[in-house]
């Protein structure tokens, strides 16, 4: 009943979902972040995106009939490759609203979350005493710079290789006395959206470092045509006021589960 798709080869425009959904998919079927897509009797779809860790459920309401075979394909399927990738947790997002998630999924908390697009032609980009920097291969062969790693890590996690990123992606860091104290990375990227990852170092926060680093790489996307997006928990005030004060524009809030593998 559950059948493995060729995201490749689908034509995801015929899918009516939502606009968070929307970034990953395109992501997803252009190799740009590991995933998979399956479908449940060719009516209700399973989208197992591996760079956040979410499992996204939409398309025709499932019936009670349905619901073991439903538990069967997250425990044959979902739980022994996330065990096989080293992950831990994971999100549901299921927009169907069919299933009893607690009988299937286990212990799961809900959380709200904000998802942002940027609508504007331009952006400010306010004036910094350091520099910023293209996140490329010269800045990540270097040996000498701190928090090299981290960058790193927040590309191989939401790529599926460092060489995938440099063909495909794009980034900017802040550097201050040759540290990267501040990080801004492309991730979701399809023809003409993206979503954004951004770290700063604990000891330079609450500097302004983000909104300066986030505006130059909002700049640079548009630049190239990709209009950006911003995803955060209600609950990460800083990140909505980050969100909103560079100008993006909430698009759709949700709840989505957490749970544990």
């Amino acid at each position: 009943m559950f059948s493995k798709m060729d995201l490749a080869r689908e034509d995801i425009s015929q899918y009516d979902v939502g606009k968070k959904l929307k970034l990953s998919l395109h992501s997803i079927s252009q190799g740009n972040t590991l995933g998979e897509l399956w479908s449940y009797n060719k009516e209700t779809f399973f989208l197992w995106d591996k760079g956040n860790v979410v499992l996204y459920i939409f398309g025709k309401k499932l019936s009670i009939g349905s619901l073991e075979d439903v538990r069967v394909f997250f425990e044959d399927v979902i739980v022994k490759d996330a065990v096989h990738e080293g992950f831990q947790y994971f999100k549901l997002d299921d927009a169907t609203g069919s299933i009893p998630v607690s009988s299937i999924f286990g212990d799961l908390e809900s959380l709200d979350s904000h998802f942002y697009g940027y609508n504007k032609e331009d952006v400010t980009v306010p004036v910094g005493c350091f520099d910023i920097v293209d996140i490329d291969q010269d800045l990540l062969k270097k040996t000498d710079m701190s928090h090299l790693e981290q960058v790193k890590d927040e590309i191989g996690w939401m790529w599926p290789s460092l060489d995938r990123f440099f063909e495909k992606g794009f980034g900017k860091a802040a550097i201050i006395d040759d540290k990267i104290v501040c990080w801004c990375t492309a991730e979701y990227v399809s023809e003409n959206m993206c979503g954004i990852g951004i770290e700063t170092s604990e000891e330079h926060r609450k500097q302004g470092l983000a909104t300066i680093t986030a505006a130059e790489f909002i700049r640079y996307a548009l630049d190239k045509g990709i209009r950006p997006h911003w995803e955060c928990h209600a609950k990460n005030q800083a990140s909505v006021r980050l969100a909103e004060k560079l100008g993006f524009s909430k698009l759709e809030s949700k709840t989505v589960y957490l749970g544990r593998f």
